[in-house]
């Protein structure tokens, strides 16, 4: 087991979306996207009962010590993975959707839309933290930058915007370096250069 004081950040993507017996698309769930990622991190796949989540929905794996966060879109997933702290990771894929940036934008007080990036900001900082859709209203959102930015409350943020515009932005109160993998085939997340 790793115990180094690391946050990984581990992507992954499906070949194709799981179907239920008439062929319909089943969502991926994220107790078995984070027993995967954590099996990858150290080689040892941990008991699933070990892994929950709170009443925030924050989730943790009690047996390797770890607070977890997952995201999904379409068939790629990120997991991020923390030592000591809760953490939010948020995948978006840039498909278009005027009025939820528009919608998002006005909440947190910017002039005009938000972008794909800062979309999976607050996404990621909703998961790490205690705030929820209803009482985002006024976070403040730092300029876009390289490597971990202050971002509300204590709580700093780390994103990275994909050359296809898609974007993954992972949120804890304690920053720690990251250690990026990625399996089967997913673009791995990446420092912003």
């Amino acid at each position: 087991m790793r115990t180094s004081a690391v946050i990984d950040v581990i992507s992954s993507r499906r070949r194709s979306l799981p179907r239920d017996r008439a062929g319909y698309p089943v969502r991926l769930h994220g107790r078995g996207l984070i027993a995967t990622a954590v099996q990858c991190r150290d080689g040892v796949a941990p008991d699933r009962r070990s892994i929950r989540a709170d009443a925030l929905r924050r989730w943790t794996v009690s047996d390797h010590g770890l607070h977890a966060s997952v995201a999904h879109c379409g068939a790629d997933a990120v997991v991020a993975l923390h030592p000591s702290a809760p953490v939010g990771v948020d995948l978006q894929d840039s498909r278009p959707r005027p009025l939820a940036l528009a919608w998002l934008g006005e909440l947190v007080g910017l002039p005009g839309p938000c972008t794909i990036a800062q979309f999976a900001e607050c996404e990621a900082l909703i998961k790490a933290s205690h705030l929820t859709k209803e009482t985002f209203h006024g976070v403040h959102l730092p300029a876009a930058a390289p490597g971990w930015r202050p971002m509300h409350d204590g709580y700093w943020v780390h994103t990275d915007v994909r050359p296809d515009g898609s974007a993954v932005a992972v949120v804890t109160t304690e920053p720690l370096p990251l250690r990026c993998s990625a399996i089967d085939g997913s673009p791995r997340f990446e420092e912003a250069a």
